[in-house]
């Protein structure tokens, strides 16, 4: 299958209707690049090949987009003060994310949002080694899935300089049976210069070629009170089901307890929830650790100080070494 990606510095475009999966145009510097994908069996390579070829091609990708640094710290009187460097590669991950046999490489890195360059999202690039040559395979705009009636795209993270909301990332794999699930957590918490909080889980998978959404369970109301979160079920690219599973004095919600409802999505999946799991707890994964593979994990703490209200953050980009080329 053939795929066009024109990808422009200034913003993020669908290009046609879902065909399988949705194809998301992400800018990628000021080139425009064309990639062909074809289905075919990969040949049998060197596993320390693969693995040089990848650690050039971060290389390359670091020097075009420069990095984004680990370890982050700054203090916030305000709002309006900057201290957070939001561009840059986060990292390369060598990893099986389709399950054949040969590994594919996962970049995770950020790009302006618009065209005044004052936002950024984050964006999940696929790489593979093929004949000795390291191939963009594809990409998308890294968020949870959300269709509403108000709403009808992912938006991304829209991180900037001032970063002052609490921010919880963690991106793992599980296999379940013949599928791979590529799991992302992110929950934002809003407990400084605003009140709010916000709590998205969604899954996708890698297969020839392409990376498409599973499903999604997304907070699609609420962010002081009145939450309510959607259970999306997509096959094949094309959204499926849309369940309000868990709602705060909701009729239509499917389940009245917050735990039991999170339990219940996932289980369609195969996929298990803690036992002590609670709802707003954003310290650490909802999902028991058995069988799953941290590809990388970020957090944005911040502690009052009370000689003169200020906020000192500390901002931590934690990939995962061992799967680093």
């Amino acid at each position: 299958m053939k795929k066009i990606l024109a990808l422009f510095l200034s913003g993020i475009v669908i290009l046609g209707a879902f065909s399988g999966c949705s194809l998301i145009q992400l800018p990628l510097g000021n080139n425009t690049v064309t990639t062909e994908t074809t289905a075919t069996e990969k040949e049998t390579v060197d596993q320390q090949e693969l693995e040089e070829a990848f650690a050039l091609k971060v290389e390359e990708l670091k020097g075009d987009f420069t990095i984004f640094e680990r370890q982050q710290k700054g203090n916030m009187k305000s709002a309006e003060t900057s201290w957070f460097g939001a561009k840059g590669v986060m990292c390369g991950v060598v990893v099986d994310l389709d399950l054949d046999g040969q590994d594919e490489m996962a970049v995770f890195y950020t790009d302006v949002a618009d065209a005044y360059q004052l936002d950024y999202n984050i964006f999940m690039s696929v790489y593979e080694y093929v004949e000795g040559m390291v191939n963009l395979a594809d990409d998308m705009l890294f968020d949870a899935y959300i269709n509403t009636e108000y709403i009808t795209s992912p938006q991304g993270f829209l991180w900037n300089s001032k970063m002052w909301k609490e921010e919880n990332l963690l991106v793992s794999t599980k296999a379940v049976g013949d599928k791979n699930y590529i799991i992302c957590e992110h929950s934002r918490v809003s407990n400084t210069f605003d009140k709010g909080q916000n709590h998205n889980y969604w899954l996708l998978s890698y297969s020839d070629g392409e990376l498409c959404y599973e499903g999604s369970y997304t907070q699609t109301q609420g962010e002081v009170a009145g939450f309510e979160y959607t259970g999306y079920e997509i096959e094949y690219g094309v959204e499926s089901d849309a369940t309000v599973y868990y709602g705060e004095g909701r009729s239509k919600a499917k389940y009245d307890d917050y735990e039991d409802a999170v339990s219940a999505y996932f289980k369609k999946f195969g996929l298990k929830v803690r036992d002590d799991y609670k709802q707003f707890d954003a310290g650490k994964s909802i999902f028991k650790s058995q069988g799953v593979t941290k590809l990388l994990e970020f957090t944005n703490k911040s502690k009052q100080n009370t000689w003169d209200y200020s906020y000192d953050y500390s901002a931590t980009l934690k990939p995962n070494s061992k799967l680093e080329p």
